[in-house]
């Protein structure tokens, strides 16, 4: 077996992170021009399977390279949770086209705002995760501004919870149906959230593990 004399297990990291970043734009793009939302679900579609494409081609990396830039394990923790975030985000567009959503609402345009930002910290993070920059300002700053956005995040679902029970015309509280459908999209806005605060955690680890 060939076994490869430098590790470009980062390099693909970096790309899948950039992707993350990327999916993140395009859903904000989304809940900002809602004439266009099937469109760009279907971009969001494509993005979704070249990060499929990314997560293979890591594994097969960590299988196939003989000294690795980080433990397997870490390294496979990353990868699986940004294709966890992209997987979130293509979900809830695909929701938003599929359940038929008559209207946009400032709280899913919030949300895709604090999403893009959120992304581009997980970004940055793995890109100073690749210069081996554990222990500087700038990557405490990513995975303690993470844990933040998640907080904000919180914040804009329990608004969003509650503006259900009442009457506004875009959510359509007096819509049963329609209102489960809402509470579906932002859970699944939240789950995707969520993970991107398991990768400040994995962050945070690293920085004490490779100390």
């Amino acid at each position: 077996m060939f076994l490869p004399k430098k590790s470009d297990i980062f390099d693909r990291l970096v790309k899948q992170s950039a992707l993350v970043e990327e999916t993140a734009g395009a859903f904000k793009e989304m809940t900002h021009r809602w004439n266009d939302r099937k469109n760009i679900a279907s971009h969001l579609e494509s993005l979704e399977r070249n990060a499929d494409e990314i997560v293979h081609a890591v594994t097969d990396a960590i299988e196939e390279t003989f000294i690795l830039p980080m433990d397997k394990e870490d390294i496979k923790e990353l990868t699986e949770s940004l294709d966890d975030v992209i997987d979130g985000i293509e979900q809830a567009a695909n929701r938003i086209v599929t359940y038929e959503i008559p209207a946009e609402s400032k709280e899913l345009k919030d949300f895709s705002v604090l999403l893009l930002e959120t992304a581009a910290y997980i970004h940055k993070g793995i890109i100073l995760l690749q210069k081996h920059d554990y222990f500087s300002n700038e990557f405490a700053v990513c995975y303690k501004t993470l844990h933040e956005f998640e907080n904000r995040g919180d914040v804009i679902h329990r608004k969003v919870v509650a503006l259900l029970m009442k009457d506004r015309p875009e959510m359509m509280a007096t819509d049963l149906l329609l209102a489960i459908k809402w509470k579906e999209i932002f859970q699944i806005l939240e789950d995707t959230m969520d993970t991107c605060e398991d990768i400040a955690i994995i962050f945070e680890r690293l920085r004490i593990k490779y100390q």
